[in-house]
């Protein structure tokens, strides 16, 4: 995973959630993190600024297009 912010991950998706191994891409670092996310999104809102930047403005954007 590359974030916006040019960040790179390795993720690991497995019955418990998702967990970053390593801070480079393909590659295991076990070690890195003992974090488990529920979902994608909880694990990019804890890493990614510009993630959760340009949720909130798609939110918004969406919702006034309804009033």
């Amino acid at each position: 995973m590359i974030t916006a912010e040019d960040k790179t991950f390795t993720v690991l998706l497995d019955a418990n959630g998702f967990k970053i191994v390593s801070c480079e891409i393909d590659s295991c670092d076990e070690d890195e993190s003992n974090e488990v996310y529920e979902t994608i999104y909880a694990l990019l809102q804890m890493h990614s600024e510009e993630y959760i930047k340009r949720f909130g403005n798609a939110l918004i954007d969406k919702l006034e297009k309804i009033q």
